[in-house]
């Protein structure tokens, strides 16, 4: 409902334009200046008679002085005074010179508009600088998530590493790590650090690589 009440309110303004706009130019055409023209605050009908057989034909859509009358009306005009054949219109806010100030209202429209689109270009721009550098910092917090989860693997076969020690030189002490040197022969003894050696270094190759 509100939406329909907009739209005629909106089709009425256009109306209004449209009619005060025509208004304008046949007041403005100097071949109209002895039959219809401003006077100071207001515009005369100087002759109504030649106004209806000159120009309301011509410049309306009908030729009904009434019903023009009632279209003024509508649109705030009043007729001051009735002498002869003249008749006066005031309106509170129309004045002959008040199209120079609506021009200068649109000129000062159309430069804030411009002010308006600079601002929202530079808006625009600074905005695509922070999607930008939001990818960046986004790129470096992935890549820094990797690097800990290197770090964290690492650290994790370091302390496998660190166990096994433990647990060997644990072994070797319970068994009597002194008496096995003493005891083994120099052949023996090669033989059996080298095994122990050798499958050392694969389980430390396989937790520190």
């Amino acid at each position: 409902m509100k939406e329909l009440q907009k739209g005629f309110e909106t089709n009425g303004e256009k109306q209004r334009q449209k009619f005060l706009k025509h208004l304008y130019e046949i007041l403005d055409n100097p071949k109209n200046y002895q039959i219809i023209g401003w006077d100071e605050h207001r515009f005369v009908i100087w002759n109504v008679e030649e106004f209806k057989k000159q120009l309301l034909t011509s410049n309306f859509k009908h030729n009904n002085y009434q019903s023009l009358m009632r279209q003024l009306n509508k649109y705030g005009f009043k007729i001051k005074s009735k002498e002869n054949l003249k008749a006066y219109f005031s309106h509170p806010t129309i004045r002959e010179n008040n199209r120079e100030k609506k021009r200068v209202l649109q000129i000062k429209k159309k430069l804030e508009k411009i002010d308006y689109e600079k601002e929202l270009n530079v808006l625009k721009g600074q905005l695509e600088d922070l999607k930008k550098g939001q990818k960046i910092l986004n790129k470096q917090f992935q890549i820094s998530i990797k690097i800990m989860m290197k770090l964290q693997s690492h650290y994790a076969r370091l302390n496998i590493v660190l166990l096994l020690l433990l647990l060997l030189i644990m072994t070797l002490y319970t068994v009597g790590f002194a008496n096995i040197i003493g005891n083994l022969s120099y052949t023996n003894h090669k033989t059996i650090w080298g095994n122990i050696g050798g499958d050392l270094f694969q389980v430390f190759k396989f937790y520190l690589k």
